[in-house]
């Protein structure tokens, strides 16, 4: 689905990381689709605070990439949490561990992709370009 043939505002892209190293590389790899007034990113060191931010906010039409594992909340339980607030959300998990078993329940949960760290910060903004 093309996102802005429905609205002209940005959409948000949702990034969980408990790496920070990791979401602020995402940001510098999409700062030309922020600029650009295409995309709002939304970046979370936690599960936990994620949930906390979407509880308390509206925020509609929205790509979900988090980790796997995280302390305190893993990316498989954040996201049955997140799928009650938002079904139709498309989300993606990214791991270090590059396991068959991350990979069959990433599937079955419906992800749109699943990829391995080092992230591949081309296909992440390739995936995120595809929506408009």
């Amino acid at each position: 689905m093309k996102i802005n043939s429905i609205v002209d505002k940005p959409f948000n892209v949702v990034f969980v990381d408990d790496e920070v190293e990791a979401l602020t590389l995402i940001k510098h790899t999409l700062k030309l689709e922020i600029h650009a007034g295409k995309i709002n990113i939304l970046t979370f060191s936690s599960g936990e605070e994620c949930l906390e931010y979407l509880n308390e906010n509206q925020a509609d039409l929205m790509v979900f990439f988090t980790d796997i594992k995280m302390p305190l909340m893993d990316g498989f339980t954040l996201m049955e949490k997140v799928r009650e607030l938002h079904p139709h959300v498309d989300m993606f998990f990214i791991s270090a561990y590059d396991l068959q078993d991350y990979k069959v329940r990433a599937n079955q949960m419906g992800a749109k992709g699943y990829f391995t760290k080092p992230i591949n910060l081309k296909a992440i903004q390739a995936i995120i370009n595809s929506y408009f």
